[in-house]
């Protein structure tokens, strides 16, 4: 399992283009809140047994992106590759995971819990700033 989260104009599409534009490319499936993606290139679903998906054993992420709450307020992004032990199980998904954090660093991170406080700081409220690392 693996989580991110981004902060991100919810004008902006950016995270999802680039899975997207990934050679293969998940299905997406809208959500009320917002999007599955389904590695199928990765391996098969795994079913519970009144036959909905099991996340913890399927190749697949949920992705909600950021949206603006109030005409004020942008909320966090966020993506959750929910499989357990997806080296083992999924190694095509354990690189995707690997690329996609790789390419999420390579902006500015705006706040961190391990480092000093920063000029956006002030701005990050409640929740966001509870959860570690954006």
């Amino acid at each position: 399992m693996a989580t991110f989260r981004y902060l991100e104009s919810p004008d902006e599409s950016s995270v999802i283009a680039w899975f997207r534009a990934l050679s293969h490319p998940p299905q997406e499936v809208r959500t009320k809140r917002g999007r599955v993606l389904a590695f199928n290139h990765c391996g098969a679903l795994s079913y519970r047994p009144d036959g909905s998906t099991d996340p913890n054993r399927s190749p697949v992420a949920t992705l909600f992106q950021p949206r603006m709450c109030r005409n004020l307020f942008w909320t966090v992004g966020e993506v959750h590759f929910l499989a357990k032990g997806t080296r083992e199980t999924f190694p095509d998904l354990q690189k995707s995971i690997a690329a996609f954090k790789k390419w999420l660093s390579s902006f500015e991170r705006v706040y961190s819990s391990q480092e000093q406080p920063g000029e956006f700081d002030n701005y990050l409220e409640g929740s966001t700033r509870n959860y570690g690392d954006i």
